[in-house]
């Protein structure tokens, strides 16, 4: 990405030999001594029987010992026992105080509820007896209020229960007439079916009654069809009724469905939303990085970081910054900001200015986070150094273009002290590189650059973190101001890193001096010369995302519902006026036949009449008698139609007074209950009165209470006691159950450790049996002395044989010690590499010399006894010890440095 950084490494060895000879014959003197001496005298049976005695002794000892270790093992198991005893009382005892603090506990949290219980009674008594005179005026004031009301209750009462009253007289009266009409209507009835019967009885068997059986079958055909037309009419009626309001609902269902139908052509499907989304910059820390090389990938400027931001590997020392570590990469697939645009092998100014932009933010942000003042920009220093930058990189086309060029330099296009600026300038560099195509591309390394540059600067010296933290200088005679002027440019190919060059230059102007004059210079002049009024602003913080995004308008889905619904409703108007129009045709055809029909009976009915008239004038007798009985059939005709009219007067009248009845019974209950209501009300409010009147009983109430919570407390403060009283007992059983536990643990280690002695004891003792048997043996076999004498001679010969030859190897490994080189610095051992072979030679070689050795003190063991007399010569040997000891070390260690690239 922006920076290399390489790590060279190289392995230096350390390995030490040390040896060591003792005092005493070599190993040729062995020999010599040991063949001078014709025999040794491995044993004596004088030794062998001391020996035996001694083993003897301690047989008795160890049986002495196991007795003891008896009886020790005894006793610790007995108190054992009577610790775990002890233990378990102890236990008990603290299990049976623990239920019991539990209880009083449990007691104590009662009381204190009653305690709370108590003393909210109390204020409650005391806010009762408090409010009392306040409590008495509002009560006598509700009393007074009902007090006013109780009358016109009353009254009211009392004119609902005379309107009740007249009601039930009324009702009765007209149930009284109703019985009557309908009695009266009953006999007129039968009067006419007399009157009838007489009539038919008097034409009957007559001329006359063969017109009048006919008159009497057309009247009834006619009285058929005038009721069938009667009850047409009504059915047309209703259906022509039907059908007009079914044509109403079906003309305002498509009135609404019209409505409906224009509102959902005028809504459209699907609505175009946009919303700006809240910007969301991508960190270094966003996923676990698991390897070099990995970076976060940033596809737009909404997740371009705004800040450098230290990635927790290197916060937290699980990565070192020394290292190299990509943190961000651009999301190619999805870059869509605008390319970088070279013209005469120069990238845009104004792409320029924006990168600039950018990079000041950076590093400003990462200053502001340290407590220092922004570094600023103004755009005549920015175009000063970042042209001569680019003069001075094209001066020599040979020359990479992504190394330091120091612009600002006695040597540079900017001399710190003969500038176009008038001031003394200093100037420090941090380079960057990298091979983008597109802003955003530039941008991330821009990024990337600063981060490693602020937080993986270790190889570099910590340079480029020093460079961004340039505090500007406090002199006495004012302070300098820190300038940043970070820029780009395009490089072609000449880069020996890569194909695009980033460069961050910090320019340090110093205030103290006019370069021409030489004095110090005011605020006044520092801003003229570098064009403070046109500073150059940090980069725009991050927009956010402008989202458009399509979906189901829920309006069109309202509007679609509301005309479905509609057409539905149209639908079933429709369906309900098309069944009207069939049944009013349907009726209004009947209605026609019954027309006819009725016309045709009444034709007939007229033509009967006429033939009865014709019968009864024709008979002079008959027609006086039929006009007699006529003349009283008619008459009971009127008088049954009029006592059936006034049946149904005195019925509507009847069920009338008993509604009328039932409604004042309603009232009168209703007034009766105000009325009781308010009396029980009034009832209350003179209780409550004669409460609130009584002061005394108000202050027995609260001395009550107070007596109430002064006997919760007393009792709380009793079982308290008695709580913490067991808790204290509580306290010293755990002390003494922790120490009974303790000892019972003890005891328990005795009685192991008392087992462990006894069975070691019993080893021993077995052990010292051994041992005896074996001197006895010994002894037995002390005849066969001279025999052994001349094999452990020849045993000792041979072992010093072998002893001479270890002896040479380990004076070999001596003299192959002595070329080792041991070299101390830093505190590491380091081997040179001309011994290194010789050290391994070494350390091989003395491998076996601890065997060898041992060979050989036992040998001078065996071969050797100091001013022993041999037997049966008399001879004196001195005898001599040698000991040969070699020790050798090697370890390697490794050390790395590093080279600073940039």
């Amino acid at each position: 990405m922006m920076d290399t950084k390489h790590v060279l490494g190289t392995g230096l060895g350390v390995a030490a030999a040390v040896v060591a000879t003792g005092t005493g014959a070599s190993a040729d003197t062995v020999t010599d001594q040991t063949k001078s001496a014709d025999v040794q005298t491995v044993q004596t049976a004088s030794s062998n029987k001391s020996t035996a005695d001694a083993n003897q002794q301690a047989v008795t000892d160890a049986q002495q010992g196991v007795s003891e270790a008896e009886a020790t093992n005894d006793a610790a198991k007995q108190a054992q026992t009577d610790a775990t005893k002890a233990a378990n009382a102890t236990q008990t005892t603290q299990d049976d105080l623990a239920k019991q603090v539990k209880d009083a506990n449990s007691q104590v949290t009662a009381d204190k509820t009653a305690v709370d219980q108590a003393k909210t009674n109390e204020a409650t008594a005391q806010k009762a007896n408090a409010d009392r005179e306040s409590d008495l005026k509002s009560t006598q004031d509700q009393k007074t209020k009902i007090d006013a009301q109780v009358p016109a209750q009353e009254q009211k009462a009392t004119d609902a229960k005379a309107s009740h009253d007249k009601a039930v007289s009324e009702n009765n009266q007209a149930q009284a007439d109703k019985a009557a009409a309908q009695k009266a209507a009953d006999a007129a009835k039968q009067n006419q079916a007399k009157a009838q019967a007489d009539l038919d009885k008097a034409t009957k068997g007559s001329s006359v009654a063969d017109a009048k059986a006919t008159a009497d079958k057309t009247q009834s055909a006619l009285d058929k069809a005038k009721a069938d037309t009667d009850a047409k009419t009504t059915a047309d009626k209703t259906a022509q009724a039907d059908k007009s309001a079914k044509q109403a609902a079906k003309d305002k269902a498509q009135a609404t469905k019209d409505a409906a139908d224009q509102k959902l052509s005028g809504t459209p499907k699907t609505i175009t939303e946009t919303k700006t989304v809240a910007p969301k910059p991508i960190g270094p820390n966003d996923k676990p990085i698991e390897y070099e090389g990995e970076g976060h990938p940033i596809s737009k400027d909404s997740q371009l970081p705004r800040e450098a931001v230290q990635p927790k590997p290197l916060a937290n020392g699980t990565m070192d910054e020394n290292s190299n570590s990509n943190w961000y990469v651009v999301d190619k697939d999805n870059d869509k900001s605008p390319k970088l645009k070279i013209t005469n092998g120069h990238l845009d100014e104004s792409q320029q200015k924006e990168l600039a932009q950018y990079w000041l933010t950076l590093v400003n942000n990462f200053r502001k986070s340290k407590g220092l003042d922004p570094m600023i920009m103004t755009d005549k220093v920015w175009k000063m150094v970042y042209q001569a930058s680019l003069k001075q990189r094209e001066s020599d086309p040979n020359q990479y273009t992504d190394n330091h060029n120091r612009v600002v330099s006695a040597n540079g296009p900017i001399n710190p002290y003969k500038n176009d600026l008038g001031l003394a300038l200093n100037g420090s560099q941090n380079l960057g590189f990298g091979d983008a195509t597109t802003m955003l591309a530039a941008k991330v390394e821009i990024l990337q650059t600063t981060t490693q540059m602020l937080y993986q600067d270790g190889d570099s010296g910590e340079g480029h973190l020093r460079n961004f933290l340039t505090k500007p200088m406090e002199l006495s005679w004012g302070k300098q101001i820190v300038m940043a002027v970070p820029y780009a440019q395009y490089v072609g190919n000449k880069g020996q890193f890569g194909s695009w060059n980033y460069v961050f230059d910090i320019i340090i102007v110093d205030r103290t001096l006019d370069t021409d004059a030489g004095e110090a210079v005011d605020q006044n002049y520092i801003n003229e010369h570098l064009d403070m009024a046109n500073q150059i602003a940090e980069y725009p913080d991050a927009k956010g995302d402008v989202v458009t995004s399509t979906h189901a308008n829920p309006e069109y889905a309202a509007a679609k519902a509301a005309a479905d619904k509609a057409q539905t409703t149209l639908n079933t108007a429709t369906k309900a006026l098309q069944t009207a129009t069939a049944k009013a045709a349907s009726t209004s055809q009947a209605l026609n036949q019954a027309n006819a029909v009725q016309a045709k009976a009444q034709t007939a009915n007229d033509q009967a009449q006429t033939d009865l008239n014709n019968a009864i004038a024709a008979d002079k007798d008959m027609q006086a008698t039929t006009e007699r009985l006529q003349t009283a059939l008619n008459d009971a005709k009127a008088q049954n139609t009029k006592a059936q009219a006034d049946l149904k007067l005195a019925t509507d009248k009847a069920q009338a007074t008993a509604q009328t009845e039932a409604t004042t019974k309603q009232a009168l209950d209703a007034a009766n209950a105000q009325v009781k209501a308010s009396q029980a009300k009034l009832a209350e409010l003179n209780a409550k009165i004669a409460k609130l009147s009584d002061a005394q009983g108000m202050a027995d109430a609260v001395a009550k209470a107070k007596e109430a919570v002064k006997t919760a407390e007393t009792k709380l403060a009793e079982d308290q006691a008695k709580a913490d009283a067991l808790a204290k007992q509580l306290d010293a059983a755990k002390t003494e159950n922790a120490q009974a536990q303790a000892k019972r643990a003890a005891a328990d280690k005795a009685a192991r450790e008392a087992a462990k002695t006894l069975t070691d004891k019993q080893a021993a003792l077995k052990q010292a049996e051994a041992k005896l048997n074996e001197k006895k043996g010994d002894l037995n076999a002390s005849k066969s002395n001279k025999e052994a004498k001349g094999q452990a001679v020849k045993e000792a010969e041979t072992q010093t044989e072998e002893a001479k030859q270890s002896h040479a190897h380990a004076v070999e490994g001596q003299n192959q010690a002595k070329q080792v080189e041991i070299y101390k610095n830093d505190g590491l051992t380091i081997v040179s590499p001309a011994t290194d072979s010789n050290v391994k030679a070494l350390n091989h070689g003395s491998a076996s010399l601890p065997a060898e050795t041992e060979t050989v003190k036992n040998a001078d063991k065996k071969a050797n006894k100091q001013n022993e007399s041999l037997p049966n010569t008399g001879v004196t040997n001195s005898s001599w010890a040698s000991a040969i000891g070699v020790a050798l070390m090697a370890a390697l260690s490794g050390a790395w440095f590093r080279r600073k690239q940039h």
